[in-house]
């Protein structure tokens, strides 16, 4: 008793210190939906609705009945992965119908379904904890149930369930959970949480067991300075970190600060595994408020290191870990976020105590770019397969079936959000993606609103209620497609992925490319990858795969060069196999990050540039024991640069280097094959057929001396592991009955250079053809020198296409000097890639009778673009014009307080070949937004730049947009800057979540 008494007094005089901070929102619900949010949700729960009346109603119906035959919860299995019934979600279903449905007699009744449910599996989970000593046996009591694959599926259910129900009543009117049920919760919440914190297998932690260390909080977390390799902060992407993360935050929000304390049954210890995965018996610290001191953890200190990861290392939008993992690993935290939203921790208070992390859907441009990349990632058209009508997306990252799923997890958030502060852009953006872009599109929509029949998509299936307000234009079947309305290209910076159509239609031709860190699991040795797609159908594209085996660059369409493998270094090993392939060092092995060295686009053509050099060499820990002459670290040099002349060609240079004689170094390409025809192979030029009956061309020009072949076997691959390395529904790998069963396999053009040269280039032209339509001709130039023009002869190379000619610098350096090309009359227009971005030449022209010679000397009318391509068009003399350039591609205010004014600045820059004029900034939009002082007149003289400032002061509560024009003399007008700002009250929430003051 004096133990109980002595806990008490600690948790009045916590209180009483804490009464000068602004406490967030304390009544319930507050998790996804508040008090506020009731009268209009029971308004949605009617008939006349159809995302409740063929969604949430019909699902709750039927779980009702499969509770009440008992297979729920009899047939949840009470383990950490996989269960045919996940109580907890059903738990949270009935809990959300508690608090929604009209019926107050029913709610009663949901709420105590909801209490069952609930307790069934708490009350279980704590007799294992409050055991002596603490066990491991029975359902729901393993270690792993709340850190291992069924705490990031469904884990959110729980805190989310306890949340709604402590907001709900029995049929007498009192509260559903008792005292004794919000004991038992904090008991079991409080130990998951401690195990969630110990758990995240990060080996770059210290220490080992510890994903993130206990306490620190803010930039010393981070450590960059000892991370060089940045490994702890990119671990902050992963789905396992994001699981834990906003497991332990929702059970810290999900109790009250008076429930926050031990009683009599709270256990001494509890059971965990150490650093070796042994488990064992530690101490438990359940003094008062310790579940929901964990805030601090999470909110400074996991969340911390998140929105950092995505403001910088995996900025724009897309996630590291790839597609098959991006409704863990960013939609976790955005689920997370978008609670904290509601909850009341992200309001400029919250953030003034928390830092702007926690209000991360508002402050952190990555969730504004999330929906329009996924967007981007969209195949025009869609495929049968046995999951439905579905999308066939942009890969990256491991995969194991090639589809577009439900990314209700990622965007539901996101678009909530939008709703609750009134970008009905977004959330309409949103709701259209949710209707037509999972399997079976707009003709599914309805089974995705009650679960798809899957206990794993129950939260699913409360995101589309909430989503689709049925009194919002947006939510209608028949809103607009919004997508003609975007750009066509979409850049992710953080993840080098670059994604570039000629139209939205469904005979867009699509062009990606990818160069990005490997640095964490999921990550595959694609860097340099380009796809195309053409009429409905992929002519190329890396092949979907698992693992180091699947995921190896020579599956990538990319190319491989043979590096040192030690005599230490085991050959069936991860590092082993890329060595033998010559590919990309396997996850987290790279010696160094690569990076995009050009990058332009236009109309008429995209073109891209990036070193790959460090993701082929690895990386040694100082003080290895390997010697320096079995070390892998032979690839001196491995660029690339790719040109999509629109719409049909793909030009392709790679530049790749060795220290040492005799290393292979050879180009891949996955081909589309009909069989049982295989592609053919004649001289230099490769031909392949669709299954559409589309046809892919192949020129191989460079090196001189190569040797082609196409490829179906991987002696490197064991058939044990081929069976999952390699993906399903993939249209690029087939499948042959070998001795023994079924082996897939991929159909590959392998180009290698001859005599593993020292040094070599390899250029390649791709054509897609409709038919039998007769391709362009492709050969190959180089340029020369002339007399007044001293660059050496073979300074940049290239390929005649058509009446087109594409050059390539053959080194990576940017160039700026006079060159010589020589090249066939027929030729009108030429692209000079490889150049100093913005540089500006003279250009001059002479012809012979079968030729022209074209001659580049610095300072000039015409000019580079920002990647350094030069395009030049036979006929046209340009005149000398000035060129606007901005250093932003948009403007975000984030969270800022009604009445107060924020700035930011942009910068304008003349890029051009003669003075700009006439320079004018303007305003549209919400009037907010306003121009400041800057340093821009009128007129801005060659390389010059200035300054202009906007300001952003909200006259009241909720989303604000603007366009910032910028009206000149330029070449090229520029596009309105969009400008975004949020205006919140600072000390309380928004009145009603999804009212907020609409710009």
């Amino acid at each position: 008793m004096r133990h109980v008494l002595g806990y008490l007094l600690l948790a009045v005089l916590a209180l009483t210190s804490s009464l000068g901070k602004t406490e967030p929102l304390t009544t319930h619900p507050r998790l996804w939906i508040t008090a506020a949010d009731l009268p209009r949700l029971r308004q949605w729960a009617v008939t006349s609705n159809p995302v409740y009346a063929n969604g949430l109603r019909l699902l709750a119906q039927s779980s009702a009945q499969a509770m009440d035959s008992g297979a729920i919860p009899n047939d949840d299995n009470g383990g950490s992965t996989w269960s045919p019934v996940n109580t907890e979600e059903y738990a949270a279903l009935f809990a959300f119908l508690a608090l929604v449905d009209p019926d107050e007699a029913a709610r009663a009744q949901w709420a105590q379904r909801g209490r069952t449910l609930l307790m069934h599996v708490i009350d279980r989970a704590d007799a294992c904890m409050r055991a002596s000593p603490p066990t491991q046996q029975g359902s729901f009591c393993a270690i792993a149930f709340s850190v291992s694959d069924r705490s990031r599926w469904t884990g959110a259910a729980f805190p989310l369930a306890a949340d709604w129900l402590q907001g709900a009543n029995d049929g007498s009117g009192q509260p559903v959970l008792s005292a004794q049920d919000k004991a038992k919760l904090r008991r079991v919440f409080l130990i998951w949480s401690r195990l969630s914190l110990e758990a995240y297998p990060n080996p770059y932690n210290n220490p080992p067991e510890f994903s993130l260390p206990v306490g620190t909080i803010g930039e010393p977390l981070l450590r960059l300075n000892t991370d060089l390799r940045r490994h702890r902060l990119r671990f902050a992407g992963n789905n396992y970190f994001a699981g834990h993360m906003r497991n332990i935050g929702l059970r810290a929000i999900a109790i009250d600060a008076a429930d926050d304390l031990p009683d009599a049954q709270t256990p001494a210890s509890y059971l965990r595994l150490n650093g070796s995965g042994q488990a064992v018996v530690v101490p438990l610290d359940a003094s008062p408020g310790a579940l929901r001191s964990l805030r601090r953890d999470v909110l400074q200190g996991w969340l911390f290191v998140q929105d950092y990861l995505l403001r910088h290392d995996s900025r724009g939008g897309l996630p590291q870990e790839g597609l098959e993992y991006a409704p863990t690993s960013i939609g976790i935290p955005a689920q997370f976020l978008y609670a904290l939203s509601t909850a009341g921790y992200a309001d400029l208070v919250g953030q003034t105590q928390w830092g702007a992390q926690v209000a991360g859907l508002a402050t952190n441009p990555f969730y504004r770019a999330t929906a329009y990349g996924f967007v981007h990632s969209q195949s025009p058209r869609t495929q049968q397969s046995s999951f439905g009508v579905v999308h066939k997306p942009a890969w990256y990252g491991d995969g194991e079936h090639y589809y577009q799923n439900d990314p209700i997890d990622i965007l539901g958030p996101v678009g909530l959000h939008a709703m609750r502060i009134g970008d009905m852009q977004t959330a309409d953006l949103v709701r259209w993606v949710q209707r037509h872009i999972p399997p079976n599109g707009a003709a599914g929509f309805a089974a995705r609103t009650r679960a798809n029949g899957s206990s794993g998509d129950v939260l699913s299936s409360l995101m589309y209620f909430l989503l689709f307000d049925p009194a919002a234009a947006g939510s209608a079947a028949n809103a607009p497609d919004p997508r003609p309305q975007l750009a066509l290209s979409f850049w992710s910076e953080g993840m080098g992925r670059l994604l570039s159509r000629t139209s939205w239609d469904v005979n867009a031709r699509w062009f990606n490319y990818r160069l990005s860190y490997s640095a964490v699991d999921h990550q595959q040795g694609d860097g340099n990858l380009f796809e195309f797609y053409r009429n409905g159908e992929w002519l190329t594209k890396a092949t979907l795969g698992y693992g180091n085996d699947g995921g190896a660059t020579d599956y990538k369409n990319s190319v491989t060069v043979q590096n040192i493998l030690g005599a230490s270094v085991d050959q069936a090993s991860a590092l082993g196999n890329r060595l033998r392939r010559g590919a990309q060092m396997p996850q987290g092995r790279s010696a160094a990050d690569p990076r995009v060295t050009a990058r332009s686009e236009t109309p008429r053509y995209s073109f891209i540039s990036g070193d790959a050099t460090n993701l082929y060499n690895a990386y040694y820990e100082p003080g290895d024991s390997t010697p320096a002459a079995q070390r892998a670290l032979d690839v001196l040099h491995a660029s690339r640069a790719v040109l999509w002349l629109k719409p049909d060609h793909v030009a392709v240079y790679d530049r790749l280097q060795s220290a040492t004689a005799q290393r292979a170094k050879r180009f891949w390409l996955n081909l589309p094959d009909q069989l049982p025809s295989v592609p053919q192979i004649n001289g230099d030029r490769v031909v392949s057929v669709t299954p559409g009956g589309q046809r892919l061309h192949v020129a191989s020009l460079l090196p001189a001396s190569r040797t082609l072949s196409i490829v179906t076997d991987d002696p490197i691959m064991s058939p044990s592991v081929n069976g999952w390395a390699l993906g399903d529904e993939d249209t690029f790998i087939q499948e042959r009955d070998v001795s023994g069963g079924r082996q897939k396999f991929a159909t590959r053009l392998r180009v290698e250079a001859d005599g593993a040269p020292l040094q070599t280039r390899f250029l390649h032209v791709l054509q897609g053809t409709t038919g039998t339509t007769a391709p362009d001709g492709a050969a190959a130039i180089v340029s020369e020198t002339v007399p007044n023009c001293m660059t050496p002869a073979g300074a940049f190379e290239g390929a005649v296409i058509g009446a087109n000619s594409v050059w390539f610098a053959r080194d990576l350096q940017p160039y700026y000097n006079c060159v010589a090309l020589r090249l066939p009359s027929v030729v009108s227009q030429h692209l000079v890639t490889g150049l100093k971005p913005f540089a500006s030449f003279q250009v001059t022209r002479e012809t012979g009778p079968d030729h022209q010679l074209l001659t580049l000397q610095p300072g000039g009318p015409w000019l580079a673009d920002a990647g350094g391509v030069l395009r030049i068009e036979v006929g046209v003399i340009p005149a000398s014009l000035g060129l606007a350039v901005l250093d932003s591609q948009q403007m975000d205010f984030g969270n800022q307080a009604i009445g107060t004014r924020s700035t930011l600045s942009v910068m304008l820059a003349n890029r051009g070949t003669a003075p700009l004029t006439s320079i004018a900034f303007s305003l549209g939009g919400a009037t907010e937004f306003s121009l400041g002082a800057g340093t821009c007149s009128s007129a801005l003289a060659v390389d010059a730049s200035c300054i202009q400032q906007v300001h952003f002061m909200p006259t009241a509560q909720g989303y604000r947009s603007g366009l910032l024009g910028v009206a000149s003399s330029s070449s090229e007008p520029l596009s309105p800057l969009p400008l975004h700002g949020i205006g919140l009250e600072g000390d309380r929430l928004f009145a009603n979540g999804f009212q907020a003051v609409s710009p």
